[in-house]
């Protein structure tokens, strides 16, 4: 009787009506949970499901093995509804844990070679119905089988966006393009190989091209010539977002300024490269239209990088978005007049490098990977912006979204009392303050006695979360994310360098990474509790797919940032 009632009174809402309901659902799960409420209900959801694909392929009993055995058993189907199919070799959707850390392979799940998973990704992608992807992303650090790539360019010829690491770049190319990524990995991709995209590619949205590491003297001798540079520079490459990533030889990086049309960039990144430091960027005198500037290298600052960044500041004072990873930027001062402490007789001053975007500025990440030498000299670290930065930050750039630089990371002061919350005191002048990233060391010296520390600092940071939320509730009310630590395995030889440097009693230790979302939630007695709520990586993400500041996280693996900056 109670089943008849409810089906007598149940309200069928239409397929248009549905699919503008499943236009407010962004979420992955929440649309799989809507799939089970009901039969006309998971129709309509499925589709949007298959619309976009991503697939972690690194398991042979991982998801591509899973999803060739669903569209065998009734969801081929649903392929007519792909837009999107990406391919990562990565570990940066695996949600297994709050704490991101290092991944566990499950035995025997490995492929036994290459050529298995090939096989299996060509019976899949004969399985896609023609031309109906628009974007196809392969990200690996192994090159893509050129059988699988002749496929995609046959039966796809549909395909605006091509993010591919690791191929012949050449192949990437269409008129019908729109975003490429490409992968240099050979000394003959690294001389013809690139005078020959440079040569042929069409005008573009987005461009992301990787170097990756190692070349010859042949390399170097070729990109001495001047004629290749010449060659370029008469039909110049077209993109309005420009990444970099990776290293060449100066004889490329010192003429690769001529290789654009600098006049309509609006984003520049640069990661983990050499291409080129401040100075020679300043020099571009057409480079004046920026919005996003992100530049993430190994390379020291040299004595006049701050004079240098002031001048391509000062050229764009539109920009909203700047993330800076620079040994020694620490050091650099922040505010318009010289902190006491630098007002050393005959020292020269720099002068404030961000002092031009003092009223666009609206993403902000600052981290300096100098590394400390002991646990107890993290105050006087230089890779630790001081409390008067920090405070100079926060007055001279009110209309901050997402802060992230790094603070003092001493475990037993993160407390009421702690130095952590000296620094929160100065966000309440960031009335639209959204995201808050405390940027850590990714290693640690602590004594070997401290068998417990990681859980100790991890219910410390937990409670400082909650603490921080009630208390930015009403005095910075757009506050909902904070970050603890950064991501990824640290350099090897940087930790070699630190190991030198334990003493006897000491040892080291991993600094994982924290990610807590504000939650509120009515009591029993009436009352509002406000509270940190822990997240995943990817959950983060789908739930604030506007904050940009993990996209640069300065600890994440190689890999990891550039399917962040390919939009996975």
């Amino acid at each position: 009787m109670i089943m008849e009632a409810y089906s007598e009174t149940r309200v069928d809402l239409v397929e248009d009506v549905k699919r503008t309901v499943l236009d407010y659902i962004s979420l992955p799960s929440d649309l799989k949970a809507l799939c089970l409420t009901s039969r006309s209900w998971r129709d309509v959801t499925t589709k949007c499901l298959y619309t976009n694909i991503v697939l972690d392929i690194r398991f042979r009993d991982g998801q591509l093995s899973t999803f060739d055995r669903c569209l065998k058993h009734g969801a081929l189907e649903y392929l007519q509804h792909a837009r999107t199919l990406t391919l990562l070799d990565t570990s940066k959707h695996n949600p297994c844990s709050t704490v991101r850390g290092d991944d566990v392979v499950p035995e025997g799940s490995v492929w036994s070679s290459r050529n298995e998973m090939d096989e299996l990704l060509l019976h899949i992608l004969h399985q896609f119905p023609r031309h109906i992807l628009r974007t196809f992303g392969y990200i690996s650090k192994v090159k893509i089988s050129t059988a699988c790539l002749d496929l995609i360019n046959e039966r796809q010829q549909s395909i605006q966006n091509m993010h591919v690491t690791k191929c012949d770049p050449r192949q990437l190319i269409a008129p019908s393009r729109h975003c490429i990524t490409a992968g240099f990995h050979d000394d003959e991709l690294k001389t013809r190989g690139y005078l020959q995209l440079a040569q042929a590619l069409p005008p573009l949205d987005f461009l992301h091209l990787i170097f990756w590491s190692g070349w010859s003297s042949a390399v170097w001798e070729y990109w001495d010539d001047p004629h290749p540079h010449s060659l370029i520079g008469d039909r110049k490459i077209l993109a309005r977002q420009l990444t970099l990533t990776g290293y060449m030889p100066p004889s490329f990086t010192s003429k690769i300024g001529l290789h654009f049309d600098w006049s309509i960039v609006t984003s520049l990144t640069l990661l983990q490269s050499y291409v080129w430091p401040p100075d020679q960027l300043a020099q571009i005198t057409e480079l004046q239209h920026l919005t996003h500037f992100h530049l993430n290298t190994s390379a020291a600052l040299q004595l006049d990088s701050a004079e240098s960044l002031y001048q391509l500041f000062e050229r764009n004072k539109s920009l909203q978005s700047v993330h800076l990873g620079l040994s020694q930027l620490a050091t650099l001062s922040l505010s318009w007049f010289p902190e006491k402490k630098d007002r050393i007789p005959g020292r020269v001053l720099h002068k404030a490098y961000l002092w031009p975007l003092r009223h666009s500025l609206k993403s902000l990440s600052l981290h300096d990977p100098m590394l400390y030498r002991d646990y107890r000299d993290m105050h006087s670290s230089p890779g630790i912006f001081s409390y008067g930065r920090f405070k100079s930050i926060c007055g001279n750039f009110p209309h901050l979204q997402q802060l992230a630089l790094q603070v003092p990371s001493t475990y037993a002061k993160l407390s009421e009392h702690g130095v952590p919350r000296t620094y929160v005191k100065c966000i309440r002048q960031l009335k639209d303050l959204r995201i808050l990233h405390f940027h850590q060391q990714r290693l640690a010296i602590v004594p070997q006695s401290n068998t417990s520390g990681k859980y100790t600092m991890a219910s410390k940071i937990h409670a400082f979360a909650n603490s921080l939320f009630q208390w930015s509730h009403t005095k910075c009310p757009s506050l909902r994310v904070f970050i603890w630590g950064m991501t990824g395995k640290p350099d090897e030889a940087h930790e070699e360098m630190v190991r030198d440097t334990l003493r006897e009693g000491q040892t080291l230790e991993r600094v994982p990474q924290f990610l807590f979302v504000k939650r509120q939630r009515k009591l029993d007695c009436g009352n509002t509790q406000v509270y940190a709520a822990t997240v995943t990586p990817s959950q983060l993400r789908e739930e604030v797919p506007e904050l940009d500041l993990l996209s640069y996280d300065a600890g994440d693996p190689e890999l990891d940032l550039i399917a962040q900056r390919t939009g996975w």
